[in-house]
């Protein structure tokens, strides 16, 4: 009986560190592809970043490397995505311009108080700062 018992712990401990083993494998090759992901974004960080301080120094060298950075990052990313994103992100800029103007813009009855106590117009002529 004792060597029965035994022989099934170890199958039971077998069965565990082999499901366990199994796990770890499944877990790491999951994992190995969204590292690989995280990886291209930090390095296109890092080039980015390098693009933008080189970009600070006017010299021959620095035009080349910024030049050779931003070939590289299109050559990685097609025209039509960048595309895409540039029509994306203008259109959100517009968005958030028109909800500011929106949400800053006086009332209407504010607006002809304030006209009413302010005395002083400018001129808004073309030839209003000549000198006659």
């Amino acid at each position: 009986m004792d060597e029965e018992r035994l022989r099934m712990r170890r199958e039971l401990l077998q069965r565990a560190r082999r499901q366990k083993t199994s796990a770890y494998r499944r877990q790491s090759q999951m994992t190995s592809g969204k590292q690989f992901f995280l990886f291209r974004i930090y390095m296109t960080m890092i080039l980015v970043a390098t693009a933008i301080v080189l970009s600070f120094f006017s010299t021959e060298t620095t035009r080349a490397i910024t030049d050779s950075l931003k070939e590289a990052i299109a050559y990685e990313i097609s025209l039509d995505t960048l595309q895409q994103w540039k029509e994306k992100a203008v259109t959100v800029f517009e968005q958030t311009v028109e909800k500011k103007e929106n949400t800053t813009a006086p009332p209407a009855e504010q607006t002809t108080q304030q006209n009413k106590t302010n005395g002083f117009q400018p001129d808004l002529n073309e030839k209003s700062g000549e000198i006659p």
